[in-house]
């Protein structure tokens, strides 16, 4: 899975090389940043995220983000939840929420 901005319409995602975690276990895993959408409620992120979780699930790849939510987007809590729409876990609250997207559906 390539890292890089994907784009659909009026939504952009930054799929990276995860930097924060050990040079030896990154092979399989990719970090989503900054997931938004210009046109909110248009649908267009939601469409972004299920071809980039598709893209991961073809390749095998574990996917990770922070979430953090945009002042003029939805609420943490909000935010939360659509991301578990696609599949993605609560694993840790401190020091920094993370969660995580296993495509063989395995619990963390």
């Amino acid at each position: 899975m390539t890292p890089g901005l994907r784009e659909f319409k009026g939504a952009t995602l930054r799929v990276a090389v995860p930097e924060s975690v050990p040079e030896d276990m990154r092979h399989g895993l990719r970090e989503l940043l900054s997931v938004h959408a210009s046109n909110a409620r248009k649908g267009h992120a939601t469409a972004l995220m299920h071809e980039v979780c598709a893209e991961a699930d073809r390749a095998g790849f574990v996917l990770m983000l922070r979430p953090e939510p945009f002042d003029d987007g939805m609420t943490l809590e909000q935010l939360l939840a659509w991301y578990v729409r696609f599949g993605f876990e609560l694993i840790q609250r401190e020091p920094c929420l993370l969660m995580v997207r296993d495509p063989r559906g395995r619990t963390h």
